[in-house]
């Protein structure tokens, strides 16, 4: 399986959702790892105004679904687009590596929206003054951990579930 089959059907099937599911519940726990390790486990809790590293911990476990969702239904077709490149790169380094780039690229994407929309929220629904952007490296860190983990895992989960 490759990340960009979904082009070549011409649909998502429900199989592709689970896989990433599966992929993003994976990716999801290495994450909140890396946030565990560097001390923000519990921020990702008070930016709901809760309290506590195990909701912080519940909450990266959610958000990774959800973009585990993302990543089948809006990535992989954009990856099937480009499919010519993305052949190359499976020649060159391998499907599973360049599985892993464009996942780290989400991961990178998610970040960037998170720059804007941390701080935004956290003014909205707390009431609090944050720097735009607001860069945190712990969570740069983590979720490039999280899209390569998630786009590297997701060819080797497909092909045990096919």
């Amino acid at each position: 399986m490759s990340v960009n089959e979904p082009q070549s059907t011409g649909s998502i099937e429900p199989r592709m959702y689970i896989t990433g599911l599966i992929a993003a519940l994976a990716a999801s726990i290495l994450a909140g790892i890396v946030l565990h390790l560097t001390g923000w486990i519990g921020a990702v809790a008070t930016l709901y105004n809760l309290s506590g590293e195990v909701m912080g911990w519940v909450l990266v476990l959610v958000h990774g679904m959800f973009a585990g969702v993302v990543f089948v239904g809006i990535v992989l077709p954009i990856v099937g687009t480009y499919r010519d490149i993305v052949a190359q790169s499976e020649e060159l380094i391998g499907p599973i590596p360049t599985a892993g780039l464009i996942g780290a690229l989400f991961g990178l994407v998610l970040w960037i929206f998170l720059v804007i929309a941390v701080p935004v929220w956290a003014g909205f629904y707390l009431g609090a003054d944050m720097d735009l952007p607001y860069l945190n490296l712990p969570a740069l860190l983590a979720l490039l951990v999280f899209g390569a983990l998630l786009g590297g895992s997701y060819p080797v989960i497909d092909d045990l579930l096919t």
